[in-house]
């Protein structure tokens, strides 16, 4: 099967999930983006992996095996993919609670992070001004001996 095939049946697992998470939200414009988003993933095995089961979803067996029941989710209807999802969310199973938050991070993103129409709809107006040319850069004090140091915050480990 084509790299074009496997994408275009991950992208209606994508469109028939993304409508029930987003209900009268959803635009045809979500699974493209959706889609979008996954190829920017960093790890190829990764990407791999979670395409290959939005396409089992699209399969009878694969259904079966993540929602219990033998109908592909892109036979489901909004509201009956919504319950798949929130079952999803509240699963024992950790792949299961994972696969909800990639579907909801995915179509909220998807939705919200790009519609200009959608902001005016629920009343957002934006980004205020424009961002920074540049951040400001730290002024890092040395400290030589033992001291006691006052602070509001403390990061710890190379994380953040």
């Amino acid at each position: 099967m084509s790299d074009a095939n496997q994408r275009a049946e991950a992208g209606a697992v994508l469109a028939a999930l993304a409508r029930g998470v987003l209900g009268a939200g959803y635009t045809s414009d979500v699974p493209p983006r959706m889609l979008q988003t996954l190829s920017r993933l960093p790890g190829e095995a990764e990407r791999r992996q979670v395409l290959a089961v939005l396409r089992a979803l699209g399969t009878r067996s694969g259904a079966l095996a993540l929602t219990g029941k033998r109908v592909p989710v892109t036979w489901l209807s909004p509201a009956e993919a919504e319950a798949v999802v929130l079952k999803w969310k509240a699963s024992r199973l950790p792949l299961q609670r994972r696969l909800a938050q990639i579907v909801i991070a995915l179509s909220l993103s998807s939705l919200y992070g790009y519609s200009k129409t959608e902001w005016e709809r629920i009343g957002y107006q934006g980004p205020i001004g424009k961002p920074p040319r540049r951040a400001a850069p730290l002024e890092p004090e040395e400290i030589s001996s033992a001291e006691l140091v006052d602070c509001d915050a403390v990061i710890v480990g190379s994380g953040p």
